[in-house]
């Protein structure tokens, strides 16, 4: 399609101030390429809509299916975790990234650590229209163990240390300490990345496992939401 442009007409021959939209089949003027501004909105706001679609999507493929259902409109979610919990949760999810560096639910298992964090993680995914993840300490432990030598770093840590939105399920739960959790850890807190952490133990039990480095990278500027038993 070429555009015709004022000096591209005879003289004395002028563009009308009105034309018909390729869009609504209106006369408008302020054309833009053929569609009228009205016209251009709507479409910007139907590719807005399909991205944040595209971003769910993506976001709900990285969460593990056995927690795909969790979210704070799903009717299961009050019958696994403390109301209380859920409130301050949901009340924290504007502050976090500002005032709030990174979220650690810690508790027992069966307290619904994990299922609040996968909640937390598709209402921050849809708010910043963000690509999120939930992987846990063994998924991040396996892939170091399985990379290849002299292959690169593994595909899963890169992801985990660049995703904008990562929760870090089951944390200090691997067998043994991994270099690759240290590794997805600092990262994320030295580029001030949103992290969101499941902890079935305590900080004394985190600090003795990973060490005062890593252990204030997760607790320092954090917010602590206690489910419970741990």
């Amino acid at each position: 399609m070429r555009f015709i442009y004022e000096g591209d007409l005879p003289p004395g021959i002028k563009i009308p101030d009105r034309l018909v939209c390729i869009g609504c089949q209106q006369l408008k003027p302020g054309m833009v390429g053929g569609w009228c501004k009205e016209c251009c909105d709507a479409l910007a706001e139907q590719g807005r809509e399909e991205a944040a679609k595209a971003v769910a999507a993506c976001t709900l493929a990285n969460i593990p299916k056995v927690l795909q259902w969790a979210s704070f409109d799903a009717p299961e979610l009050p019958r696994r975790v403390n109301s209380e919990a859920i409130r301050r949760t949901m009340a924290l999810a504007g502050k976090i990234g500002s005032s709030c560096k990174s979220l650690v639910f810690m508790g027992s298992a069966g307290t619904g650590k994990s299922s609040l964090a996968c909640s937390l993680l598709r209402e921050l995914s849809a708010e910043r229209r963000h690509v999120g993840m939930c992987l846990s300490t063994f998924d991040i432990a396996k892939a170091r163990r399985e990379q290849r030598l002299g292959r690169g770093e593994a595909e899963v840590i890169e992801t985990a240390c660049t995703i904008g939105l990562l929760v870090i399920d089951e944390l200090a739960a691997e067998q043994s300490r991994d270099t690759g959790v240290d590794e997805v850890i600092r990262a994320r807190f030295n580029n001030e990345m949103t992290t969101i952490y499941t902890c079935g133990f305590t900080q004394e039990y985190v600090l003795q496992k990973y060490g005062d480095g890593v252990a204030r990278r997760i607790f320092e500027g954090a917010t602590v939401i206690a489910l419970g038993g741990a």
